[in-house]
């Protein structure tokens, strides 16, 4: 089920900075289960160029962790913010764990 306020499709790390310089990722790799989310599209539309820890800084509240607007809150993109912040980075290994994370569990759903 999709909420109706989480229709926009956002990539994690911007498309406007995918050069493939210093680990990050090219415009091919960007576009993938890894770093896509669906948020809602006011909130895409104003963070879309930002760089993957300014996410982090404006979404998730310091003292609480919880996110502070609701249309953003889709559980892959929470669980895409929480990677970032713990890891200290969004890059190539981040969003190809993020995607075989995604994977698994998509195959797993299907088992049953």
């Amino acid at each position: 089920y999709f909420s109706r306020t989480r229709r926009s499709l956002e990539h994690y790390f911007p498309q406007a900075n995918a050069d493939g310089k210093e680990n990050r990722p090219n415009a091919t790799q960007i576009n993938c289960l890894g770093n896509y989310a669906m948020i809602g599209s006011n909130i895409n539309s104003s963070g879309s160029n930002w760089e993957p820890h300014t996410k982090v800084h404006h979404y998730l509240d310091d003292h609480s962790g919880k996110v502070r607007h609701v249309s953003v809150a889709s559980l892959k993109f929470l669980v895409m913010l929480q990677t970032c912040k713990d890891r200290g980075k969004w890059l190539n290994e981040e969003i190809q764990f993020h995607q075989d994370k995604m994977l698994t569990i998509l195959n797993d759903r299907e088992k049953l």
